[in-house]
């Protein structure tokens, strides 16, 4: 104690200085993760659509740039060698020359209507950016419990808010013909399915996949919906799945 008290040292702070404070293990919950893995596997496939949208655009972009650049190019040649021209082909030549340079102008016009070059960046920067979203989200999840930095609840908060912020400024994906027959033969697959497993309940109608379109399937419920109840034949009961 004497030896301390000349050193000017306080013998209490050096005992608490000299333990150590445990930080609070992280929470985490099973619907949490399953949550996560769910988001991972949707901003994994959105990506992959961007990145589809991202090669198509280009290549419509590529096809409008190319064109008015080599006729460009003609066009200013022609214009500074009019007069090496013979006189009767002067105008001919500055004729050319101006429907050239119409035609540039109205493909530059059409580029910027349909908006290519601003869906190309977006489309680009919308499929790294949903592809961080999914590798952060399994490297997270690969990470033990106990050795995570976070808890489940901010890291779920978090990954959502970047998701709805690249969502929310990304170009819309279109869906073609071939693209609304798949997701529709896998509705009529799902309800064949759930039909089986006496889901839906009995009586519900049966949809034939080959025979019907998604807008003969709608206004058949839309019937079904606005029909008279019947004494004898009771309403049949709507999916829930197409509701």
């Amino acid at each position: 104690m004497a030896e301390l008290e000349e050193d000017g040292e306080d013998p209490e702070i050096i005992i608490q200085g000299a333990g150590s404070i445990d930080k609070p293990k992280p929470v985490w919950f099973e619907k949490e993760e399953q949550y996560l893995r769910k988001l991972q596997t949707m901003c994994s496939q959105l990506s992959v659509q961007y990145m589809a949208l991202y090669r198509i655009m280009h290549a419509r972009q590529t096809r409008l740039r190319l064109p008015s650049i080599i006729m460009s190019s003609f066009s200013g040649v022609a214009s500074f060698g009019t007069s090496s021209f013979p006189l009767y082909m002067q105008r001919y030549v500055s004729i050319t020359v101006g429907i050239v340079n119409i035609t540039i102008a109205m493909l530059q016009t059409y580029e910027s209507y349909l908006k290519v070059a601003d869906i190309v960046a977006k489309s680009l920067t919308a499929a790294a950016a949903l592809k961080k979203i999914a590798d952060d989200i399994n490297c997270e999840l690969y990470i033990p419990v106990e050795n995570r930095l976070t808890n489940g609840n901010g890291f779920l908060r978090d990954c959502y808010a970047r998701y709805q912020t690249v969502v929310a400024d990304s170009p819309p994906l279109a869906v073609d013909e071939e693209e609304a027959q798949l997701l529709f033969d896998k509705l009529c697959d799902d309800i064949k399915t759930s039909a089986a497993l006496n889901i839906i309940g009995l009586g519900a109608p049966v949809v034939q996949k080959q025979t019907m379109t998604i807008k003969d399937l709608l206004r058949k419920h839309q019937d079904h919906a606005t029909a008279p109840a019947s004494s004898s034949h009771p309403p049949q009961r709507i999916p829930a799945l197409l509701v």
